[in-house]
């Protein structure tokens, strides 16, 4: 299971990757899109307080973790909006939807691959999809969480000089 900073890293890990090195234009996609991009990633672990929140204020316990949010269907709906957005020139929803979408399709791929199943196509199926290629260690993924972090710094400290803003 895929801690919570590894699902924010990653899409920014790979968005900002893909603007300084592909598309090579800072201006195309700021730091604020790129951040949105870790901010998607996270968010389909919003059941989780809310599952909380059900069982401790309103009595109700439901097991919802990866069943209601870890489906296909809500970033599909953050990139039809994307593209919507896109086809009547409005730019700025357009990447926001976009990135959203990035980072919970990232989500989806973290948590189907490494550890755990997911449901992709619920409710349409009971489906579940889930490789486990790393099995549940904690102590492991905070470590991973750790290592991507510094990578990442060290690579923002390379290609933008993040130094100069402390």
């Amino acid at each position: 299971m895929p801690l919570a900073v590894t699902h924010v890293l990653i899409p920014i890990i790979a968005v900002d990757l893909f603007r300084d090195h592909v598309l090579k234009n800072t201006r195309m996609l700021t730091i604020k899109y790129v951040f949105l991009a870790g901010l998607g990633g996270l968010s389909l672990d919003l059941d989780l307080p809310l599952a909380d929140f059900l069982k401790y204020y309103l009595g109700f316990s439901i097991e919802s973790h990866r069943i209601f949010f870890h489906n296909i269907w809500i970033p599909l709906a953050f990139l039809a909006a994307a593209f919507i957005f896109f086809t009547i020139n409005r730019k700025r929803i357009f990447k926001v939807s976009l990135m959203l979408s990035i980072g919970m399709f990232f989500h989806l791929m973290l948590d189907g691959f490494l550890n755990g199943e997911i449901f992709p196509f619920y409710p349409l199926s009971g489906y579940t999809f889930g490789l486990n290629l790393i099995p549940y260690i904690p102590d492991f993924f905070a470590g991973l969480d750790a290592v991507m972090l510094i990578l990442w710094l060290y690579h923002e400290e390379l290609t933008h000089k993040i130094s100069d803003f402390f």
